[in-house]
C-alpha cells in the first residue's frame, strides 16, 4: 500500500515564501496540486490569527525552523551517507550541476558542459564569480582535488561508484600511477573527465558539493583531514555552519556573499524531531515546517491547530506481503496471483487509512519517471482466484477449504501485536481468503 506523507507549513513560512501558491489562508478546502502526477493536497489554515506567539517573537525573526531526523554528523559532500547529513552539505557546498523537480540535469556553479560523440568525455566550463563563504573563487582545482579526493587509496566512502569509470581511477587507487588520467585541469575555469566507456547515468555524478582545495587539502593516503572536518564544513552554498549540536539541532547563517544572491531567509534551524514530538513541536509553534506520516487521527489533530497549512503528497514507503517461496503452494506463480486477486487490498486501505493512501502495485512511486501504468493490477476479484487455484490443483473439500494431494490449504502467518495494523489486516484477510477456501492461522510474536 503506497502511503502519503504530510509536510506542514507554519502560517509565518507560508506568508513568507508560499501564501500566494496556497490561495486564501481561511479557506479550509483542499486543492488539487500536481495533478499529473500524483494525488497530492493542501489543506489550508483556517484560524491563522491562532499562531503561537513564540512562532511570532522577535527572536524568530528570518528564522525558519524545519523539523528533520537526527543527522548523522558527516558534513561533507563525499562521505555524508544520510539524506539528513545531504541536506546540511545541500546547505553549504554547490555542485557542478544540480537537477530541476523532473530530475533533469542543469547547471549550476558549471555554467554549461559538452559530452564527446563518442560518450566518454566531459568538459565543463565553471561560472567565474563562484566563490567559498570564505571568500576564495572556485577554479577547476577544487573540482579536480574533490574528485580526485574520491580516488584517493584510503577512501572509504560511498562515492567510489561516481569515479570508478574514469580512465586512470584503478591505477590512482592502487598507487601505481600518482595522478587521475582522466581528470584534466585545462585552465582556470574548464574541467574535463574522461570514462573508460560510456555511462548513462554518469552526469548526475557532477553533482556532488565542492571542496576547497586550501582548505580540505590532506595527504595522498590519509583523509584523516577531511574526516577531522567533518563538523566544520565549507562551500560555496547559500548558507554557513553556525552550529551543531547533535541530536538536537543544526543551525546556518546566510552567506551573504553567495554567488547567485543573498538568500532570502537570514537563518535556518535544522531541529530535531521524530514521530512522538513532530506533532507537539508544530502545534505549539516550536518548528515552522515537518513532515507527519499520515494517519487520521494526524491529520485532524494538526487541523485542529488552526494555523497549519497541510501538503498532503504521496510517500516512497510501501507496506507489502511476502511469501516464503522455499514452500512448494508458494513456488506455483498462479498460486501467488491467487492469493492476490483473491484479497480486497482496497477495503484494507480505506479501512485503516481512511483516504490516504492507494494501493500500490508497484515499488516504484507514481511520482518517479520510471512508473509505468501499463502493468498488471490484480484487482479484488475472487472468482478469478478461484479460477487459478482450480487450475493450480487445489480443489474445495466438503468444509470450504483447498487440498491438494491430501494436505489442506493453510497459511501460518507470522507476525507481531499491539499494532492497528495487524489487528486491521489480519481479520479482513482471513475473510477474504477463506471465501476462496485457503485458511489463515496468524502466529503472534
Amino acid at each position: 500500500m503506497k502511503k502519503r506523507t504530510l509536510s506542514i507549513l507554519s502560517l509565518l513560512l507560508v506568508s513568507a515564501m508560499i501564501f500566494a501558491s496556497c490561495g486564501s489562508s481561511s479557506s479550509g478546502k483542499k486543492s488539487d496540486i500536481n495533478k499529473d502526477k500524483a494525488t497530492a493536497q493542501v489543506i489550508a489554515a483556517e484560524a491563522p490569527e491562532k499562531l503561537p506567539a513564540v512562532a511570532k517573537s522577535d527572536a524568530r525573526k528570518d528564522t525558519l525552523i524545519v523539523g528533520t531526523t537526527a543527522p548523522e554528523g558527516k558534513f561533507n559532500p563525499i562521505y555524508s551517507s544520510s539524506v539528513y547529513d545531504s541536506w546540511v552539505v545541500g546547505l553549504i557546498m554547490d555542485g557542478m550541476t544540480t537537477n530541476d523537480p523532473e530530475g533533469e540535469p542543469q547547471p549550476l556553479v558549471a555554467k554549461d558542459w559538452k559530452i564527446s560523440e563518442d560518450g566518454k568525455t566531459y568538459t565543463f566550463h565553471l561560472n567565474k564569480n563562484v566563490k567559498f563563504s570564505d571568500g576564495k573563487s572556485v577554479t577547476a582545482d577544487d573540482v579536480a582535488f574533490t574528485y580526485t579526493a574520491m580516488c584517493d587509496p584510503s577512501y572509504d566512502g560511498p562515492r567510489a561508484d561516481a569515479v570508478e569509470k574514469l580512465v586512470g581511477y584503478k591505477e590512482y587507487k592502487n598507487g601505481s600511477a600518482t595522478s587521475v588520467e582522466g581528470i584534466k585541469v585545462v585552465d582556470k575555469n574548464t574541467i574535463t573527465f574522461t570514462l573508460t566507456e560510456p555511462k548513462a547515468p554518469a552526469i548526475y555524478d557532477f553533482a556532488y558539493g565542492i571542496m576547497e582545495k586550501d582548505y580540505y587539502n590532506f595527504e595522498k593516503g590519509n583523509m584523516q583531514k577531511i574526516k577531522d572536518l567533518f563538523k566544520k564544513p565549507m562551500g560555496c552554498g547559500p548558507y554557513k555552519l553556525k552550529e551543531y549540536k547533535p541530536g538536537q539541532e543544526v543551525v546556518f547563517e546566510r552567506n551573504d556573499n553567495y554567488w547567485r544572491g543573498k538568500p532570502k531567509i537570514a537563518n535556518i534551524i535544522m531541529k530535531v524531531t521524530n514521530a512522538q514530538t513532530n506533532i507537539q513541536e508544530l502545534t505549539t509553534g516550536g518548528v515552522d515546517i515537518d513532515t507527519v506520516a499520515v494517519k487520521p487521527e494526524n491529520v485532524e489533530m494538526l487541523k485542529r491547530a488552526g494555523f497549519l497549512n497541510l501538503n498532503i503528497y504521496p510517500a516512497n514507503n510501501y507496506g507489502y506481503i511476502g511469501w516464503n517461496m522455499r514452500l512448494p503452494m508458494f513456488a506455483d506463480k498462479n498460486v501467488r496471483k491467487a492469493l492476490v486477486y483473491g484479497f480486497n487490498r482496497k477495503g484494507f486501505v480505506d479501512a485503516y487509512y481512511k483516504g490516504y493512501a492507494d494501493v500500490c502495485n508497484s515499488p516504484i512511486s507514481p511520482v518517479s519517471w520510471a512508473y509505468s501504468e501499463d502493468i498488471d493490477k490484480y484487482d479484488y476479484d475472487p472468482q478469478k482466484a478461484e479460477e487459478l487455484l482450480d487450475a493450480a490443483g487445489w480443489k474445495k473439500g466438503s468444509d470450504g477449504f483447498r487440498y491438494k494431494d491430501g494436505k489442506k490449504f493453510t497459511i501460518h502467518w507470522l507476525t507481531y501485536t499491539g499494532s492497528k495494523y495487524v489487528d486491521t489486516l489480519i481479520p479482513l484477510l482471513k475473510n477474504d481468503w477463506q471465501k476462496i477456501g485457503v485458511e489463515v492461522i496468524p502466529e503472534l510474536m
